[in-house]
């Protein structure tokens, strides 16, 4: 059935069938109505379908759960066995690079955009997420923000500023709290994810 729809939405997606904004718009519907049906280490074909008609470039394999909202206005690229989970919102105004192994609970908000104080024009920064990153419930990651790889963000923190590689962080605005979390040597703790 799911292949079938595919067929049917790139038939309609063919140029002069279908506006490119309708088309998006469809596939995100589909795609909610599949995460909901779908365990997450299944395969989500319209998911995978409306993420790359939107612009994003997210590497297989990668889980994005329920409730996931997506403005995309700048390059989005996320690396394998990344897993977002409910309630996700991605407002991308300027280049955004997570790398691999990233793993966000419920809630997680990704915003780069923000405005001149002076004048209130737009502006937006670009903002990296290193390897082997973890947000923990209802994380804000706004302009200036930076994390390196191995990083752990606290609940309900709100980051800012660039955070070291290896380091805890907590808070509003998110401060570090401990350094060296893992060892430069651990080992790779993502090996049994779906590939």
């Amino acid at each position: 059935m799911i292949g079938r729809l595919l067929l049917r939405i790139r038939q309609l997606g063919q140029p002069h069938a279908l506006p490119r904004r309708l088309l998006v718009a469809l596939l995100q519907v589909a795609s909610e109505t599949e995460a909901r049906a779908l365990r997450p280490h299944e395969r989500t074909l319209l998911r995978e379908a409306y993420l790359r008609a939107a612009g994003a470039r997210f590497t297989r394999p990668f889980h994005v759960a329920q409730g996931f909202r997506l403005h995309l206005s700048a390059p989005l690229h996320v690396g394998p066995r990344a897993c977002f989970g409910e309630n996700t919102g991605l407002f991308i105004h300027a280049p955004v690079t997570i790398g691999a192994d990233f793993l966000a609970a419920p809630g997680l908000t990704v915003n780069n955009g923000t405005h001149d104080l002076a004048t209130l024009r737009p502006a937006a920064t670009p903002l990296t997420v290193g390897d082997r990153v973890w947000c923990a419930v209802n994380v804000t990651l706004v302009a200036g923000a930076q994390l390196g790889d191995d990083c752990v963000v606290g609940a309900n923190s709100l980051v800012m500023h660039p955070i070291p590689p290896r380091c805890l962080a907590v808070g509003a605005p998110a401060r570090v709290v401990r350094r060296d979390i893992r060892p430069q040597d651990a080992p790779d703790f993502w090996r049994g994810f779906a590939t």
